[in-house]
């Protein structure tokens, strides 16, 4: 099980990926990957997913071009990144509050997290 604090699902962004993330220093992949998630997340919230294009990316993360392809080649592999993150999530929360019986407790643990 995969904790879900930021600093661990950038990891676990960085190992699914491995086959395309060309970047193999970690500590560089790990804060990029914050960049362009958090980047990503800003955009689509201020013009909507479909109008943001790399460039934008490029300009809100300081990444170049080719530093950015070293992560996604495109913004439907990004939309895929995003959608694995979701769905490992999902997964995982429950689990982690599983051990909690009163369901009002397990709620609000939930909610807390």
């Amino acid at each position: 099980m995969t904790p879900l604090d930021g600093v661990n699902i950038w990891a676990y962004l960085l190992d699914r990926y491995a086959d395309r993330i060309t970047v193999k220093r970690r500590k560089p992949a790990l804060r990029n990957l914050e960049k362009i998630f958090t980047a990503t997340f800003q955009l689509a919230n201020e013009v909507g997913f479909r109008a943001m294009n790399l460039r934008d990316l490029c300009g809100a993360t300081g990444l170049s071009m080719g530093g950015l392809y070293g992560y996604i080649s495109s913004k439907d592999q990004l939309a895929e990144m995003i959608e694995d993150v979701v769905r490992h999530a999902t997964h995982e929360v429950p689990r982690l509050f599983a051990g909690v019986a009163d369901p009002r407790d397990r709620l609000e643990a939930l909610i807390r997290a």
